[in-house]
């Protein structure tokens, strides 16, 4: 961190200020007494916001010379809820966060005081899409964006040639590993947060490119997101020999900008840039700067390793437009629902200013996905999702990020093989591609390639060693591979580096239920709505556990809270499960209920199995107006035909077809039931154990058809499990 020897910050925290000079804090005139501990604690989640802090790295921040557990920051945080007043239950000042750690909650502004003139800036981040090109300093901010690939292209010269240097020096770590920091917004404007996590992923990605060098992940750096960091401890958790450190300071016009590049075995300055920007020359330095990298690109590298072939080319011209999708980006990676909206708003905003930019198609497509995923959202988005993806690859066939966006795409359209493909697409492109080698082990296990699911496992754990959804998948390889303590373990290790990652929760949950801990299942997931009511897939998750458990009251009356959250209305998934219990519950209507789950089924299908489209079903059918009119509907228990063309795009997802066997097992059709179950087998289905332990399947386990392919698929597994070593 630096700062002028006359600039003072001062911190207003709604009615609280804070001093991180002199210790003090207060509420208007009274000043409030904080012990040491719970003065550091505030100051960090204060220096930080809008950011979210794990765990680890508020321990880290607080306790930088001490070993300490969890529980211990837990009890500091609710000492300083004490002192300021606040409320676990209803926080004012200090909320968890789903998946991540603590943050802090209310706006926050920042006080620069040079001599007696004080400058503020706020620092509250909003929900709504913000006007991004009104204020004075908007020129400056396109021109840095425009700038972004020379600052890149300039540290990756001076990096490579380092690296060539200091190759001949034996050192305990290769200083051809390298970590490229978080980079530090030090006037924590919001304004200015984007453009410092833009610049690090950029860096990031482009560094991964050179196949000399190993760069640790986004994903693996991220918990370093602060601005004091110890540099033998990542150098040891990394194993890398150099780091780059970067940070950015912006007053009025002015935005400062320095990077240092450490050697992390003797703590050695190898190399530091510092520059100044202002708005009337920015474009004149880029000039320049680019002029300098294509010079020493030639001069120092392979003709193979020009300019064009390490990515560093504009993505888009349009200096608006590749604003607005930094922006997108952030919003997005802040994993929120609402964030998730005002991410896809940015990212639409950017191609109606470029409608040839690549990398807004993937992030708006990986938005899309990710509403589809974790928030509830129904058939529509999965089709937008793979949509905006196709058209990423389309516009920009060269990049991973558009390939691994069209993978994710394809899964959740039951399109499993091409997603594995536009994965390896990714992964050729970009090697150490982290998010690709991790969809490959999830997509590879989903399929009951579990050989290829452990080796992609195993490959994102050297990419992402502390990166809490590599152990999320992880655990369910060892799962599968009836690897159970193994499992366990690692999902205990993704809640120990995440405690409250919704993946691993609800992973960690299915797998106590399916393994007759039912009191642990049911109080995890309870605790975890407990502390966030609206999330969907913690209902989801608790009302299949009751399912599963043949306890279908409690199912229905998770599903049906699930169905009362924004964007649930089309989720066909969500509406099959409630309409089955909702059916074996109600069995005084039984007629009606097995009318309405007939229906369902009907669209469940073709829509899900047989992938037609809204449209083609209208084409087929025009009495189909969507599974909101029972009378409308013709159901039966097969579904409407369709076309050879439609029969090929037929769902590759077992979890379709395991789904699709509940269902038919809830209206008492046994034999279909069995032919949809031993479909999911051949598949990829692979958890034997779910199978055995449904009420729901007690029947048709007795099934002769059944009975052998849960005896081949024992037999799959042992086979595969033979081969590796877990």
């Amino acid at each position: 961190m630096f700062k002028t020897s006359a600039t003072k910050r001062q911190f207003q925290i709604e009615d609280i200020k804070l001093d991180p000079e002199t210790g003090q804090v207060w509420r208007g005139t009274e000043e409030i007494s904080l012990p040491k501990l719970s003065f550091q604690l505030l100051r960090v989640l204060v220096e930080n916001s809008p950011n979210v802090l794990e765990q680890e790295e508020l321990i880290g921040e607080v306790w930088p010379d001490m070993v300490v557990g969890d529980e211990t920051l837990k009890q500091r945080v609710r000492l300083l809820r004490k002192a300021l007043g606040d409320n676990a239950q209803s926080p004012k000042y200090i909320g968890v966060v789903r998946g991540r750690g603590y943050r802090l909650l209310p706006e926050v502004k920042i006080l620069l005081i040079n001599q007696t003139t004080p400058i503020e800036y706020d620092l509250a981040s909003s929900d709504r899409v913000p006007n991004l090109f009104t204020s004075n300093t908007q020129k400056l901010w396109q021109n840095i964006s425009l700038a972004l690939s020379a600052f890149i292209a300039l540290l990756l010269i001076s990096l490579f040639i380092l690296s060539n240097q200091l190759s001949q020096k034996s050192k305990s770590h290769s200083l051809q590993h390298l970590a490229i920091l978080p980079f530090v917004n030090i006037t924590q404007n919001p304004e200015d947060n984007y453009l410092a996590s833009g610049m690090t992923t950029e860096l990031i990605q482009v560094m991964s490119e050179i196949e000399t060098l190993k760069v640790s992940s986004q994903q693996a750096v991220q918990p370093y997101a602060r601005t004091e960091r110890s540099i033998s401890k990542i150098a040891t958790q990394l194993d890398v020999g150099s780091i780059l450190d970067g940070s950015l300071y912006r007053q009025n016009n002015l935005l400062h900008l320095k990077f240092k590049l450490i050697n992390t075995n003797t703590s050695d300055l190898l190399w530091q840039a510092e520059y100044d920007f202002e708005s009337d020359d920015i474009l004149a330095i880029q000039r320049k700067v680019i002029s300098q990298i294509t010079s020493r690109l030639k001069a120092k590298l392979n003709k193979s390793q020009v300019l064009d072939s390490l990515s560093l080319t504009q993505p888009t011209q349009v200096v608006k437009a590749y604003d607005l999708y930094l922006r997108g980006r952030d919003y997005y990676s802040r994993y929120r629902q609402t964030d998730n909206q005002t991410a896809i708003n940015l990212y639409q905003q950017s191609l109606k200013l470029d409608p040839t930019f690549a990398l807004a198609y993937a992030g708006l497509a990986d938005a899309y996905s990710q509403g589809v995923y974790q928030f509830g959202a129904g058939e529509s988005w999965r089709k937008l999702a793979l949509e905006s993806a196709r058209q990423s690859v389309t516009l920009g066939e060269e990049r991973a990020e558009s390939h691994k966006a069209l993978g994710l795409a394809y899964y959740l359209n039951g399109q499993l093989k091409q997603a594995i493909q536009s994965n390896l697409r990714a992964i050729k492109l970009s090697p150490r591609h982290a998010q690709a080698a991790t969809n490959l082990a999830y997509l590879y296990r989903q399929t009951g390639q579990l050989a290829n699911a452990m080796k992609w496992n195993l490959r994102a754990a050297e990419l992402n060693p502390n990166y809490a959804t590599v152990y999320a998948h992880l655990g369910q390889t060892l799962e599968s591979l009836q690897v159970y303590d193994k499992a366990e373990e690692s999902y205990l290790r993704a809640l120990q580096l995440q405690p409250d990652y919704v993946l691993a929760t609800r992973l960690y949950a299915d797998y106590l239920a399916i393994h007759d801990h039912h009191s642990k299942a049911k109080a995890l997931i309870s605790d975890a709505i407990k502390t966030f009511p609206q999330e969907f897939s913690y209902l989801l998750t608790a009302g299949e556990i009751e399912l599963y458990q043949g306890q279908f009251l409690e199912a229905f009356s998770f599903f049906q809270q699930a169905s009362l959250l924004p964007h649930t209305e089309e989720n066909l998934e969500l509406q099959l499960l409630l309409a089955v219990s909702q059916k074996i519950l109600d069995q005084n209507n039984d007629d009606i209920k097995q009318a309405k789950l007939m229906q369902v089924i009907d669209a469940w299908h073709n829509l899900r199995i047989k992938n037609i489209t809204i449209s083609e079903l209208k084409a087929k059918n025009s009495s189909f107006e969507g599974i909101q009119h029972d009378e409308r509907m013709k159901t039966s228990e097969t579904g409407i035909s369709a076309s050879p063309q439609i029969v090929n795009r037929a769902s590759e997802n077992p979890r379709d077809y395991f789904l699709l066997a509940i269902a038919l097992s809830a209206i008492n059709k046994p034999q279909s039931s069995a032919e949809a179950l031993i479909e999911a087998i051949n598949r990829g289905w692979t958890n034997l154990r779910l199978i055995n332990h449904l009420p729901l399947f007690r029947e048709i386990r007795q099934l002769p058809e059944l009975k052998t392919a849960l005896k081949n698929l024992q037999n799959r597994i042992h086979e595969q499990k033979q081969t590796i070593k877990p």
